[in-house]
């Protein structure tokens, strides 16, 4: 009899899913339409998002993508939706295969995701230091204006654990792997496993 029930219960838990995806992609579909994203087929979602590009700015998604948001549907737990937001003449580039959960990309600059890559949940990406260095400039009207932002590369097959931070200027070569809660503040090698605050290298792959 308690079988029949889990069974029973997985099975209306499994259509419920899938029925709420369907409702969640095209929900994303439709954020992507108007702000002027251009993506890819067979796009997943499970969860909202937050979307804003700027007019000139450009946001471009490959095939397959997939991420979710909120704790309801993230296995790490993180309540917040995925979130994208892209600058004037801005680019943020993703490629073919590409998974998140709960992660929030800020693009002034350019920012390259490549195909396979997997981001952990609540992991954050930015490109710019939002406000000057400066501590007389951001007393001024011109603290945005001077705010440093550098590109930011993630190649192929890059694994990125939960809670991570990727600072601007930042390349992470092929295959490799950053440690959950770790903030990345230089550039990785190909194949190569870092963690920690700030990011070392721990081994190759």
């Amino acid at each position: 009899m308690q079988k029949t029930l889990i069974y029973l219960y997985k099975l209306q838990k499994h259509i419920f899913l899938l029925l709420l995806s369907r409702f969640w992609s095209l929900h994303a579909r439709s954020l992507f339409y108007l702000n002027g994203v251009n993506y890819g087929s067979c796009l997943r979602a499970l969860g909202s998002l937050r979307v804003n590009v700027a007019l000139s700015g450009k946001f471009i998604i490959g095939d397959n993508f997939h991420f979710r948001g909120y704790s309801k549907y993230s296995d790490t737990g993180d309540n917040r939706p995925c979130k994208f937001l892209v600058g004037k003449d801005s680019s943020l580039n993703i490629g073919n295969n590409v998974a998140m959960t709960a992660v929030t990309i800020v693009c002034h600059n350019y920012i390259m995701i490549g195909d396979n890559v997997k981001i952990g949940g609540g992991t954050t990406i930015f490109d710019t230091n939002f406000h000057s260095t400066n501590s007389f400039v951001r007393k001024s009207e011109n603290d945005l204006k001077f705010a440093i932002s550098s590109p930011i590369i993630i190649e192929e097959d890059v694994f990125i654990g939960t809670s991570c931070i990727i600072c601007k200027g930042v390349d992470i070569g092929a295959r490799s792997i950053v440690a959950a809660g770790s903030i990345v503040t230089r550039s990785i090698p190909k194949d190569q496993v870092w963690g920690g605050n700030p990011a070392k290298f721990i081994k190759e792959v």
